[in-house]
């Protein structure tokens, strides 16, 4: 079961991954500076890539370009558009003092216009007119007295040369920031009379999700046993029985899950907890078994376990679109497992029909840790259906394995 199981999560991984390849229409310029009609992949990068892959036409081969053969690329109708620029820049942000080199460097472009910015993730770059572009220098670092300490160098580079009637007080006050930095270069650029475009996606915010689960779970159990032994018929002797084996086992869940979908790369990772209640009930039972603690003989041993917990998993999950209503999505999950009641019911019944209640030798425990592997489709961000592998997890005196089927529904 475990292996048809693990090669449906394989097959179904390889399908998602294929179908999460999204080209868009675009450009790329090479080191001559001829522009090249493509289709680009998007990655929706937070900082610079290296390199793309592209096609010339939407059916055509995938190709790979590195920013060493190109001096810029664009996906069109999106953020997406770096150039590649000679620029003097001091990469260490935690020391005081300016200390640049000149580097071949890849920045994303925000604005273009009379003044134009640029960034490299949380660094700031600007350029007027056909000028060099300039790195807008911010740093925090700690100084001799072990106070922490704001170089605020950007600001005077922008007073002494972006400076606009009505806007010193703004200049004094700017935040490194990248949606304050565009608000003032759109002002600059209006007070110079200048046109302006901006590429710079609207601010994206975190997504936070809560679902509504309920679910089956097929379990199969290894009971621990110290203290019996089965008898060989064929030769009379006996072995001692480490442990017991159940059937699979189906039981049922009910719970919550809050999602919290990051808004890097097009939204498709997320962190993820789904507290679920469940309750497991095994019966079983062993022939020619006899405990070392009665002299009855050999018989049938009955075990009764039940099992009832919270199982907090908390993971991360990663979404490929399928088109713009259907997800499949890949996770992984740490569990922790909070055993609310515990029955471990040990029933032996001799060949003369003389029943006893065996104790346990071991002590109950109330909590464990697990993994979970899962697989899953979604459709309309509202309904998912997900399939989860759960390996050896430890409940009390008894190791279980299975996997689970769980149905979710978006409450908001």
């Amino acid at each position: 079961m475990k292996k048809i199981l693990l090669q449906v999560i394989l097959i179904m991984t390889f399908t998602s991954l294929s179908a999460q390849v999204k080209f868009e229409k675009g450009y790329f310029m090479d080191q001559s500076n001829k522009k090249i009609e493509c289709f680009i992949k998007n990655d929706d990068w937070i900082a610079p890539p290296t390199e793309i892959e592209y096609k010339l036409s939407d059916s055509g081969a995938v190709q790979v370009r590195n920013f060493a053969t190109m001096n810029t690329f664009q996906i069109y109708n999106t953020s997406q558009y770096y150039i590649k620029s000679p620029i003097e820049i001091d990469k260490k942000t935690d020391n005081k003092g300016y200390n640049p080199t000149l580097e071949n460097t890849v920045v994303k472009v925000l604005m273009e216009g009379k003044a134009s910015l640029y960034s490299i993730s949380n660094m700031y770059f600007y350029k007027v007119n056909d000028e060099k572009i300039k790195q807008l220098v911010y740093k925090k670092y700690v100084s001799a007295n072990s106070q922490l300490m704001e170089d605020n160098a950007f600001r005077r580079e922008i007073f002494e040369n972006l400076k606009c009637e009505n806007n010193t007080n703004e200049i004094r006050k700017l935040a490194y920031k990248e949606e304050k930095l565009i608000a003032f270069f759109k002002n600059y650029n209006s007070c110079q009379n200048s046109e302006y475009t901006t590429f710079a996606d609207a601010k994206k915010k975190s997504l936070l999700k809560l679902n509504l689960l309920v679910g089956a779970i097929y379990n199969k159990a290894n009971f621990k046993m110290s203290d019996l032994y089965s008898e060989v018929p064929s030769v009379g002797i006996s072995n001692e029985i480490k442990n017991i084996q159940s059937t699979y086992e189906t039981s049922y869940l009910v719970g919550f899950e809050g999602e919290f979908i990051l808004p890097y790369k097009n939204y498709s990772w997320a962190i993820f907890t789904a507290p679920t209640y469940q309750k497991i009930v095994f019966k079983t039972s062993k022939d020619n078994a006899n405990p070392i603690t009665n002299d009855q003989g050999f018989g049938t041993l009955f075990l009764d376990y039940n099992y009832t917990y919270f199982d907090i998993p908390i993971g991360l999950r990663h979404y490929f679109n399928l088109n713009k209503k259907s997800k499949l999505y890949l996770d992984a999950a740490l569990s922790m497992i909070l055993l609310t009641q515990t029955k471990e019911i040990r029933k032996f019944v001799d060949n003369q029909g003389i029943s006893e209640i065996l104790l346990n030798n071991f002590d109950p425990k109330t909590s464990a840790t697990s993994v979970r592997i899962g697989f899953g489709f979604s459709y309309d961000n509202k309904y998912s259906l997900a399939l989860n592998y759960l390996p050896k997890r430890t409940l009390s005196n008894s190791e279980v394995d299975g996997f689970s089927l769980i149905a979710s529904y978006k409450l908001f």
